[in-house]
């Protein structure tokens, strides 16, 4: 198939050219089979093979024909290539006129942990111990197997692979693990916010704790709470900025969220958030602080709301319960001077009427006269205290309403 001669034409290079024609279409076929695994990364893997006999490395160039190769005669050689070519696999000659591939397999660990396979013609168990201590993946005897050497090749690939995927998913678990961790710590800080909003009574001291709760994520900022009677402006410098009163102007009617640089601000009713070093360079950890300020200047504003109704609550409760309490003392006049002006009326009443009788007496006047004026007194004495037992009812109601005010004013008091 077209991926196939893709690959056929890439390998047939003059360098490379394979020795076996009827094996290298297979050789293909499996590199394809190993392009669709998602794991490899390079089109051909590549092994470095270390040995200084030139007969040895010629048999296991060609038994590894499908992959890159790069050759060293050396230990030190190898451990350079190491180091600068980065080859995905090292097959390694035990013995070489520079040291053992136990003193290779050492130094090559300190700067790698690519596979190692050690060829050797010593089966001898304290070499393969050293071997294995000094960090080698495999031990093969010579003579090679073609076979044997390249399924050996693919098994520790493989590995190599797997490793390399487990290890992936290792730090994502633990990246995973650090942005739980975070969110926990960044849950408590809003936590927090929210207690001590919870127990401020002015819009100043809420202010304040806004900023601390933005200096505690990192965040260098300023805000802007606004109400009918003042503008609060505030910023973690500590120092006036007429540059932020103004884009706070500009800006404090616009969408909840602004970017502008690295900047960006936050609007919910009466509150705005400028921060000034959002770390645009890290979207996921932007958006997140994004979600957090945003949740702080929206829990901001509710309570400047419930704190401002309290306090026109509070101001209107004062304004009510002072016009009661002048009625209540303006009521307790009138009744004082009603009972004082019946009294009065009640007095003169009775002391007319002893003038009338005491008149009489000097007056010659006939019975039926005298008869007469009487009755006209009487009966002006009886619509008098007609009116008067009126004017009582009067008295009761005022002493019913300052009765309620009393209990009104209990009532405004005790809530």
């Amino acid at each position: 198939n077209c991926t196939q001669k893709r690959v056929w034409k890439f390998c047939c290079t003059k360098e490379q050219m394979p020795i076996n024609q009827l094996c290298w279409k297979d050789q293909c076929v499996q590199l394809v089979s190993r392009m669709s695994d998602p794991s490899v990364t390079r089109l051909r893997p590549k092994i470095l093979v270390v040995d200084d006999d030139k007969f040895v490395s010629r048999q296991v160039i060609e038994s590894i024909t499908s992959f890159e190769w790069i050759s060293a005669a050396t230990v030190a050689d190898g451990v350079r290539i190491v180091r600068k070519a980065k080859p995905d696999i090292v097959l390694h000659d035990y013995t070489l006129p520079d040291g053992t591939a136990v003193d290779g397999c050492a130094r090559i660990r300190e700067i790698s942990q690519v596979p190692i396979l050690i060829i050797s013609s010593q089966d001898k168990l304290d070499n393969r111990l050293a071997a294995y201590n000094a960090g080698a993946s495999d031990y093969i005897l010579k003579p090679l197997v073609s076979t044997e050497l390249r399924m050996k090749i693919e098994f520790h690939l493989k590995m190599r692979d797997e490793i390399q995927i487990n290890q992936q998913k290792l730090t994502d678990a633990r990246k995973a693990a650090m942005e739980a961790v975070t969110n926990v710590g960044q849950l408590g800080i809003l936590l927090k916010f929210m207690q001590a909003i919870e127990n401020n009574e002015a819009p100043e001291a809420m202010s304040q704790a806004i900023l601390t709760t933005l200096s505690e994520f990192h965040l260098s900022s300023a805000i802007q709470v606004r109400t009918r009677e003042t503008v609060i402006d505030l910023n973690s410098t500590q120092v006036e900025n007429p540059l932020e009163s103004e884009i706070f102007r500009q800006l404090g009617d616009q969408p909840p969220i602004v970017d502008f640089g690295n900047r960006t601000i936050f609007n919910n009713g009466g509150v705005s958030i400028l921060v000034k070093n959002m770390p645009q360079d890290d979207p996921e950890k932007c958006a997140k602080l994004k979600e957090n300020v945003g949740f702080l200047c929206e829990a901001a504003d509710a309570r400047l709301q419930h704190m401002l109704n309290e306090i026109h609550f509070s101001k209107q409760t004062q304004s009510i319960s002072k016009v009661l309490s002048r009625t209540q003392v303006v009521l307790g006049e009138i009744q004082k001077r009603h009972e004082e002006m019946m009294l009065a009326a009640s007095n003169v009443l009775t002391s007319t009427q002893q003038d009338v009788e005491d008149t009489l007496y000097t007056l010659d006047l006939t019975e039926e006269q005298e008869m007469k004026l009487h009755s006209l007194v009487n009966k002006g004495i009886e619509r008098a205290l007609e009116m008067f037992t009126d004017d009582a009812g009067v008295a009761r109601y005022l002493k019913f309403l300052a009765s309620e005010l009393d209990k009104g004013m209990s009532k405004i008091n005790n809530s």
